[in-house]
Parts: C-alpha cells; sequence; structure tokens
C-alpha cells in the first residue's frame, strides 16, 4: 500500500489534533482546503486538516471511467454488489 497524495491545511508547529476530511466521487482533496479559514478555529484548537486525494480507478456506475474515487461503485442497489477490496484499501 503506498501513501496517498494529501494537501495539508492548519495548524502549523505543534498540533493539537488532526482531521482527514474525504472528499466526494470525482473530486479531490483540493476541493475542501477552503473549508479551514471558515471554520474560524484560530485560538480555540490547534489542528491540522488533511485532504487526502483518492486513488483515481474505473467506476462501473460511470460508464468505467476513470475519476477519483475511494473504490468502485458497481450499483445504487442497497443489498447489490460491493467493491470490498477497494473499500478495505
Amino acid at each position: 500500500m503506498s501513501l496517498l497524495e494529501t494537501v495539508e491545511a492548519g495548524g502549523s508547529g505543534e498540533v493539537e489534533g488532526s482531521v482527514i476530511w474525504l472528499h466526494r466521487l470525482g473530486a479531490d482533496g483540493h476541493d475542501f482546503e477552503p473549508i479551514v479559514p471558515e471554520l474560524r478555529l484560530e485560538g480555540h484548537l490547534k489542528l491540522r486538516f488533511l485532504f487526502p486525494h483518492a486513488p483515481i480507478r474505473e467506476v462501473t456506475l460511470n460508464n468505467g471511467i476513470a475519476m477519483r474515487a475511494w473504490y468502485d461503485i458497481v450499483s445504487l442497489d442497497r443489498d447489490g454488489p460491493q467493491d470490498e477490496d477497494g473499500i478495505r484499501e
């Protein structure tokens, strides 16, 4: 398993905690980077925000188009098949 490319924002120096924020299908870590200043946490908590980029993979539900996705989406059926290997990855 390799490390994912990640955008880091927020706390510099010593931090009290980290927030790992995952993006939606087809997006990347940069999409939520602007949220950090909007949270107005300065002076409250020294947090580091990590916005990883999902790997690029073919998404079955989107006609096999390659895009950033945490796992393959095979079906929207709640009881349909799931990409267990991709989810565990």
